[in-house]
């Protein structure tokens, strides 16, 4: 029994298709990501950090870490985001200051990126 060329091309479509929607549909759907804040300084001193990402004045996502003794790692959040820029703000409060340090930074997504480090 002979398969059709159109049965072979129909796989091959919804093979694409499939594809497509995986990777994000070229930045038009939003698939997750993961972005690690890079915080500036020495990590000793830092006692609180605020990361918070905005797209135009929504605000998407917000963490918020504690750190009494020292950072120990770079925040790490995950969103769900489309291609497309975003603005996200760092605040950092330190040991020595009473107020925190403030870095607006402006993060682009492509369509291939899953991971993305801030600045």
């Amino acid at each position: 029994m002979k398969k059709s060329p159109l049965w072979r091309l129909l796989l091959v479509l919804a093979a694409g298709v499939g594809i497509f929607f995986w990777r994000g549909g070229l930045g038009l759907l939003p698939v997750e990501r993961s972005l690690t804040w890079k915080l500036p300084g020495a990590f000793g001193d830092i006692r609180r950090v605020d990361v918070q990402l905005y797209d135009g004045d929504s605000l998407l996502e917000r963490t918020v870490l504690e750190t009494p003794n020292g950072a120990t790692f770079e925040p790490v959040t995950k969103v769900m985001l489309r291609g497309g820029e975003y603005r996200g703000l760092l605040m950092i409060w330190r040991a020595d200051a009473g107020v925190a340090e403030v870095r607006e930074q402006k993060i682009v997504v492509d369509a291939d990126s899953e991971a993305l480090s801030v600045p």
